[in-house]
Formats: C-alpha cells, sequence, structure tokens
C-alpha cells in the first residue's frame, strides 16, 4: 500500500468515527485511537478502536488529564469492548488491501484482515 493510500484511509476512519456523537457527550470532531496507530495495521482503522471526540476533549486525552480521560473512556465501554480490543492487538496484519480497508469503513465487509 502507497503512502498516499494510507493517508486516505486515515482519513476516511478519522471522517467514520466523527460520524458519532463524542463518546464524552458533544459533536465529535476527532477521531482518537484508543490503541495507538503504530500498534499494527490490525487495528489502524478498527473502527471499534476509533474514540469520537471533540478537540477540546482529544487535547486533554493528550495533556496532564491522560489518566481520567481514558478512564471515562473505558468506564463508558462494555468489558467486552476492551477483550475484543486485546485479542485484535494481538493479530499481526500484512498485505493488507487497499480496497479491503475502504470497503470495510463504508459499511461493505465486516472487517478488512
Amino acid at each position: 500500500m502507497t503512502s498516499y493510500q494510507i493517508n486516505k484511509l486515515d482519513r476516511l476512519f478519522q471522517q467514520k468515527v466523527c460520524e458519532q456523537p463524542s463518546l464524552l457527550g458533544g459533536v465529535a470532531t476527532v477521531g482518537h485511537h484508543f490503541t495507538h496507530k503504530t500498534a499494527g495495521l490490525a487495528m489502524r482503522w478498527y473502527l471499534p478502536d476509533g474514540i469520537p471526540l471533540t478537540k477540546d476533549q482529544h487535547d486533554k486525552l493528550h495533556g496532564k488529564n491522560r489518566e481520567e480521560m481514558e478512564a471515562r473512556i473505558i468506564f463508558s465501554k462494555p468489558m467486552a469492548w476492551q477483550l475484543d480490543l486485546i485479542a485484535r492487538k494481538n493479530i499481526t496484519a500484512k498485505n493488507i488491501k487497499y480496497q479491503n480497508v475502504v470497503d470495510y469503513l463504508e459499511g461493505r465487509r465486516t472487517d478488512y484482515l
């Protein structure tokens, strides 16, 4: 996959995550990766890992209120969400097809792996 395609998928991921209201209230403008996107391609565009937040909430999450904000996110999600992210993070994904990710993000596939 080219860097252009990766950037395009990152923007589409942000767009799809922000179609939902902020998890902590308000209009979402930022899709935060709960598991850092450098964790691997299995997580990078995985929608359950995308947390819709306002810019202010996202700034707090990356500031001195990180632990409090992460706790609020975890508290608002079911345990199954956490277990799913842990399992997904352990998948090593290579040779992801660009169109599979597009189709997944557009709702035409249930997964892109």
